[in-house]
């Protein structure tokens, strides 16, 4: 398993994650349609909720949707190429009780 940290994107403003969260991504895993997954788009890495729209015999995705949770930004249609991998967990920074963790947010509604 390889695990990534990338910096919470402005676009996840709506999930309530404060600055400074760190979204943690496996590199291995397979991503499914409907998790949240980690892409790299223009330079940047970006999370959006995966949709798949086509997918070769092999399972390959050969094209999906980059949907994002805040409506103010836009959706990327890509190549399965782009993406990195899939969001397994957060890490908040440490506030009056610690810092909180938690896995699974490519569960998020």
């Amino acid at each position: 398993m390889r695990l990534i940290k990338v910096r919470s994107p402005r676009d996840l403003a709506d999930y309530s994650l404060p600055p400074g969260t760190e979204v943690i991504v496996d590199c291995d895993m397979v991503p499914c349609c409907g998790y949240l997954v980690c892409a790299e788009l223009h330079g940047q890495r970006i999370i959006r909720r995966l949709i798949v729209l086509e997918q070769a015999e092999d399972g390959t995705l050969t094209r999906v949707a980059l949907v994002p949770h805040n409506p103010a930004y836009p959706t990327w249609e890509a190549s399965g190429d782009e993406i990195v991998g899939v969001v397994v967990g957060l890490s908040r920074p440490p506030g009056p009780t610690g810092a909180v963790s938690y896995l699974s947010p490519h569960r998020l509604n």
